[in-house]
């Protein structure tokens, strides 16, 4: 025969499954009990926690290097490069962006400090042949106009000077803000001049001998 004890538990499990059946609509149901076991309510197989995406592996350095390696050689390819100057192509496609940069620049400074090697190397500018051969033909043609008042002092210069300013014969370019170079066109122009009176002097002086 069942003790009161047991009996008691009985009873107050009964009531604890009428409890729970009797709730109302939209509470939480309390999880039932069959045989003084209470069930465990099915867990839900649905994973509602965010996922993570596996991040797709980018390409790999070797097949990066190849795709910039073979770019590199078509490059030289099509600029002709010689054999050591591709292979130094070849090197810097390879190598890191800050490698790259250290590099260019070192180079740039190579090409600055060239130049500066080639002006100083540079002889002293010079009128050349050509110009010397327009002063003379102009100065004999100012000097035989019959407009021109005198034939001494700077009238004549500056006619010869206008000439080559407006057809520029073999003068760089803004030659006049460089006062060295053009104080020589200058000179040019007087040792003309003086030449071509000597020379019409000369004429005159056997014209009125004969």
């Amino acid at each position: 025969m069942p003790s009161a004890s047991s009996a008691t538990a009985f009873r107050d499990e009964l009531e604890q499954f009428a409890n729970a059946n009797s709730s109302p609509p939209g509470s939480p149901r309390q999880p039932a009990t069959v045989l003084g076991k209470r069930i465990r309510p099915a867990e839900s197989t649905n994973d509602t926690s965010p996922t993570h995406s596996t991040a797709q592996p980018a390409a790999s350095t070797n097949t990066v290097n190849r795709n910039v390696l073979k770019y590199a050689k078509r490059l030289g390819a099509k600029t002709k490069l010689r054999a050591e100057q591709q292979e130094k192509l070849n090197s810097f496609a390879t190598d890191s962006s800050a490698t790259q940069e250290m590099k260019t620049f070192s180079l740039l400074l190579a090409i600055q400090q060239r130049q500066d090697e080639f002006i100083t190397m540079q002889a002293p500018w010079e009128p050349s042949d050509e110009l010397i051969a327009n002063i003379r033909n102009y100065t004999m043609g100012v000097l035989l106009s019959s407009r021109l008042a005198t034939y001494k002092g700077v009238v004549p210069n500056n006619y010869v000077m206008g000439i080559l300013k407006r057809y520029q014969f073999d003068l760089p370019a803004d030659i006049e803000r460089n006062h060295g170079r053009w104080s020589k066109v200058i000179k040019a122009i007087q040792n003309e001049m003086t030449e071509q009176r000597a020379k019409i002097k000369k004429t005159c002086a056997n014209a009125c001998l004969t």
